[in-house]
């Protein structure tokens, strides 16, 4: 049973299990988690375009990074499934229109769990439930501080401790990044669709 509570320091996202994540700061939220590690993202031609080279320099080596362009959504799951069973990559992200159907989304946590691998599930519109370890909703709030970033993120769903919200302020780049989380009451949930 999860417990509500606020605390300062941001439930870490367990490895060898997927987290959903929805809202206009996910890849943000996301890519805060890949320091040090290797990482495959699996996503449309499209989404893949759209980042933004120097942005995912502040988090990451570019070199790190392998992209996988999928066009269809089935390519980019069977994809992120097979890396994260390989375990051979620290982490694997996969960009999706909506939350997978159980399914697909028990075959992506079964091969986390086999590779030992952290799996993100970024979602446009999350459903109404996931089998997701945990699911986060991330948004971004406005700084003063030059340089800064700050994002406010809800953890609503969490299998096995608490939920609550935080805003996070990110200082610094990649090896010198500072995370600062503050505790900001109760978690928002997004909108969320059927199916």
């Amino acid at each position: 049973m999860n417990k509500r509570g606020t605390f300062s320091r941001l439930p870490e996202l367990k490895g060898g299990r997927v987290h959903e994540i929805s809202g206009c700061s996910a890849i943000a939220f996301s890519f805060l988690h890949t320091r040090d590690k290797e990482i495959m993202t699996c996503a449309s031609p499209h989404w893949l375009g759209a980042l933004h080279p120097q942005s995912l320099a502040r988090f990451c080596a570019p070199q790190r990074v392998l992209h996988t362009a999928c066009t269809l959504e089935v390519d980019a799951l069977w994809a992120a499934e097979n890396a994260l069973r390989a375990g051979c990559l620290g982490v694997v992200i996969v960009a999706l229109e909506r939350t997978p159907n159980l399914t697909h989304f028990r075959r992506l946590q079964l091969a986390a769990q086999a590779g030992n691998t952290l799996g993100l599930a970024i979602v446009k519109h999350p459903a109404h439930s996931s089998p997701a370890e945990t699911r986060w909703h991330c948004t971004a709030q406005y700084t003063e501080e030059e340089g800064g970033m700050r994002l406010h993120t809800s953890l609503y769903k969490n299998k096995k401790g608490i939920t609550g919200s935080w805003v996070i302020d990110v200082f610094g780049e990649k090896e010198h990044m500072r995370l600062a989380a503050t505790p900001a009451g109760e978690p928002v949930w997004p909108q969320r669709r059927a199916g």
